[in-house]
């Protein structure tokens, strides 16, 4: 009990030294105001009143210094009031709030019975909205592991590519590594099945300089499982084919006629230029023969995505 007596009048002098000493030394009753110690600031903003009214008795207003004290003085009761009242509100808040907490926080248990979990809580999001386009099914999608951004252009067309690479499964884990820097939209494996490594609603570094600006936005990026020798399976270019008869159908783009498909279909070779950033050759800036995909590099010339054959496919499903 002793030492209960002790600690409690331990507190209430270092309050009252804490008041008393602070206006001494910083002249300013709004700190004051700000301790735990309510009664005593309004002793001393007593004292403060008493000593201002003494000084503007004889002397006035000697300046804006007096001047402000004045006012602080005027206002400390009723800053002090106010803080009281919002201290008590947030007590009475903070207590409601965990109520509400302890029933968002009730779970049911086995048998039944419900009960608290404080870490329970959940934060309910609105689900992400990916871009879906009729007539286009995938296999998989692994939007979060392909670098992504809003679109900067409108779409106006297909880019083909292959991804140069010998396995299947050592295609889909390189699109999972953090080193890997560039994606496109979608990825068809030999069997023909697809994967949506990106939104089709954004753009995926998958073009690079090209003769068309901002050509990672305007065109799909879509890209065989395979590398510049080993020509792309039937599977996977009936599967391509479905790919641009859909974003065709979809965006009503003109495909009656080979010349309106080879409008808007290129190849990867087509398009990308060389640039400083890849060459220090400057008769090459801006020059095709940056990329070789979709074409390839077989001494047999046969391509390994050939475009005259998908877009002929495509006329024949139209």
């Amino acid at each position: 009990m002793r030492n209960l007596v002790t600690s409690r009048a331990a507190g209430v002098a270092r309050s009252v030294l804490y008041a008393v000493v602070t206006p001494l030394l910083e002249k300013n009753v709004m700190k004051t105001m700000a301790t735990d110690a309510p009664v005593v600031a309004r002793v001393i903003v007593l004292g403060f009143a008493v000593a201002m009214l003494r000084q503007i008795w004889h002397a006035g207003v000697a300046g804006w210094p007096e001047a402000t004290l004045s006012v602080a003085i005027v206002l400390a009761p009723r800053a002090q009031r106010a803080r009281t009242r919002q201290a008590a509100g947030g007590r009475r808040a903070g207590k409601g709030a965990r109520e509400q907490v302890r029933r968002w926080c009730a779970v049911a248990t086995d048998d039944g019975r419900r009960t608290t979990d404080e870490r329970a809580v959940q934060v309910r999001r609105p689900p992400k909205r990916h871009m879906r386009i009729p007539g286009i099914d995938v296999d998989e999608r692994i939007h979060s592991h392909v670098l992504q951004s809003p679109l900067a252009a409108a779409r106006r067309g297909v880019m083909l590519h292959y991804d140069d690479s010998s396995r299947d499964d050592w295609a889909v884990a390189w699109f999972t590594d953090p080193r890997c820097t560039n994606g496109y939209t979608w990825l068809v494996l030999d069997d023909g099945r697809v994967v949506e490594l990106a939104d089709p609603g954004c753009r995926t570094p998958h073009a690079g300089p090209c003769r068309t600006r901002l050509a990672n936005s305007v065109f799909y990026g879509i890209a065989a499982a395979t590398n510049g020798l080993v020509p792309a399976t039937d599977e996977q270019l009936a599967s391509i084919v479905r790919l641009c008869a859909a974003l065709y159908a979809h965006h009503a783009w003109p495909r009656d006629s080979v010349s309106e498909i080879r409008a808007r279909l290129v190849g990867h070779d087509e398009e990308a230029i060389w640039t400083p950033a890849y060459t220090a050759r400057r008769e090459r800036w801006g020059r095709l023969g940056r990329k070789v995909d979709p074409t390839g590099q077989r001494r047999d010339g046969r391509p390994i995505v050939g475009l005259a054959d998908i877009t002929t496919r495509m006329l024949e499903i139209l």
